[in-house]
């Protein structure tokens, strides 16, 4: 897949939404409900942002982060851009999933492959590899425990 095709594959999803936040916020502020225009308009672009590849942290190195993992020193968190399960975890995480690490499998045919070997060939996420363990979709309580 070129890297173009890649690139609209992980902000499809944030361009939709936030070009239906823009539009309606604009339709809203025609019909003069300016107050509602800019709040939908508002929760709608915030989604947008929460769908966005710029969300969650940079992208780890899968190599380096199976090593913390393998080590026990953090989590390693597969991840796609869409992702709703992938968007609730991280928010229920807060500031402390920023200490796991996140791999991007939509970029990484590697990642891939590690995240269908332990869902039966589905390519489900999130998927968290912490040493022996690997849980689908997790609870949050869970890797939060993991990020000391």
């Amino acid at each position: 897949m070129g890297s173009m095709t890649r690139m609209i594959g992980r902000w499809w999803p944030s361009v939709l939404v936030a070009l239906a936040g823009v539009v309606f916020l604009v339709g809203q502020l025609v019909a003069s409900n300016p107050l509602v225009g800019v709040a939908a308009g508002g929760l709608l672009l915030t989604y947008a942002w929460a769908l966005s590849p710029t969300f969650f942290p940079s992208s780890a190195d899968l190599g380096e982060a199976r090593r913390r993992a393998a080590q026990g020193e953090s989590p390693v968190i597969f991840w796609k851009p869409g992702c709703t399960y992938c968007i609730l975890l991280r928010l229920k995480l807060g500031v402390a999933g920023r200490r796991a690490s996140w791999v991007d499998s939509s970029l990484d045919e590697q990642a891939r492959v590690v995240v269908r070997s332990v869902n039966g060939g589905d390519h489900t996420t999130p998927t968290v590899i912490f040493g022996e363990q690997t849980r689908t979709n997790p609870d949050a309580a869970w890797v939060r425990s993991l990020l000391r």
